[in-house]
């Protein structure tokens, strides 16, 4: 069950990844442009929270594998102090749960605002932040909790 968790978190991933990005780039530029918004946008922005959802669950689940709980969460609670494991137990964890705060907050903020460029200025503003911290927070494979790009089963 681990394994299979791990598989899919890895590739879901790439998923939110591209699909902020998406979301990011469509609304810098359709606030810069002035665009009106339209039924895309709305599906996107829906979208990327659903995704991010899907991937804090996900997360947790894999946290919660294993033996009750994660044999890495049981080590991470007993060894904070050593850099790989603070890493998951907490530098990867709270950053991701604040991305998925963020990733809501923009979303109601944008849909309650009444003019075009208040949705585009939200998104861009605050789901940009909550990518930049995705980005900062996964272990890509230069970091120090070197992970592979694209992991298999």
């Amino acid at each position: 069950m681990h394994g299979v968790l791990l598989f899919l978190h890895s590739w879901m991933r790439w998923i939110v990844v591209v699909v902020g990005v998406i979301v990011v780039v469509r609304a810098w530029w359709g606030w810069l442009g002035k665009h009106p918004w339209s039924s895309a946008d709305e599906r996107w922005v829906r979208l990327f929270p659903i995704l991010v959802d899907i991937q804090v669950v996900l997360g947790i689940l894999l946290l919660m594998t294993g033996r009750v709980i994660s044999p890495l969460f049981n080590q991470g609670m007993k060894a904070l102090a050593e850099s790989q494991t603070r890493f998951w137990v907490s530098e990867h964890v709270i950053p991701m749960l604040g991305a998925l705060v963020l990733t809501h907050v923009g979303y109601v903020f944008a849909r309650r605002s009444e003019s075009e460029e208040a949705k585009y200025r939200w998104v861009a503003v605050v789901f940009g932040l909550a990518m930049l911290i995705v980005l900062v927070s996964i272990p890509w494979p230069f970091s120090r909790v070197a992970r592979p790009f694209f992991r298999f089963f």
